[in-house]
């Protein structure tokens, strides 16, 4: 993602898919992902939390030798609980952290659907250029020209059950299915075009699918409330 952007609007191709995977949970599980990316000839930008238990050396290490770019998923308006000043300083420590184990160039904030605070109004304050990257995923990309289909909510829809992860831009085409997102990269609908999924939702065994469908339909019914709440 980060190379896209810094590849001048006339020059790029005129198809473009995006790869860009959030490992918001079990990234161990992300090491699978990549690996079949890499089986296929394909590179992706997965980006990484920082919190106590998910993040791992060794998978960060061993997804960026696969040639993928990794990227600092952060979250920290909502671990400074709202503290501006405070999220801003450890945006630069966490990403420095990160940074030991592989080049980090670009940024995406968590949803942290549950919390009152958005991650990405540190960017009042702050620029992401002022930490050395190149950008921010939703702060910087045109999303009038980059198609944008993300697996939230276990659905390719944008509105169904999503409160943060958006870009403020619906996609040409409205879908729910991921057979409907096969047909449109096949009838080359979609030039420019980024996909973002979670590899925890896309298990390679029954009882890891079933897991993450029961969790995914769980979340769906709370979101479904906080919309509701919210629209009085």
């Amino acid at each position: 993602m980060s190379e896209y952007l810094t590849i001048p609007a006339p020059e790029r191709p005129e198809y473009v898919v995006l790869l860009r995977h959030d490992v918001d949970y079990e990234p161990t599980y992300s090491l699978k992902v990549a690996q079949v990316e890499k089986a296929h000839g394909l590179k992706a930008t997965y980006y990484y939390r920082t919190i106590p238990g998910l993040l791992l050396p060794e998978v960060v290490k061993a997804v960026s030798s696969l040639g993928h770019e990794i990227g600092y998923h952060y979250e920290t308006l909502a671990q400074a609980k709202g503290d501006m000043e405070q999220a801003v300083r450890l945006f630069a420590t966490e990403l420095e952290r990160l940074r030991q184990y592989a080049p980090v160039r670009i940024a995406s904030m968590h949803g942290n659907a549950f919390k009152p605070w958005d991650n990405r109004d540190i960017w009042q304050r702050v620029s992401p250029q002022d930490f050395g990257l190149v950008g921010e995923a939703y702060r910087d990309f045109d999303y009038t020209v980059v198609q944008y289909y993300s697996d939230t909510g276990r659905t390719w829809n944008p509105d169904r059950y999503n409160i943060r992860d958006h870009t403020g831009v619906k996609p040409n085409y409205v879908i729910e299915r991921t057979d409907e997102l096969i047909a449109l990269l096949r009838a080359r609908q979609l030039k420019h075009v980024c996909l973002l999924t979670h590899p925890e939702r896309w298990q390679d065994t029954l009882p890891g699918w079933l897991k993450w469908a029961a969790l995914d339909v769980s979340a769906n019914m709370v979101k479904l409330g906080i919309k509701a709440v919210r629209a009085r």
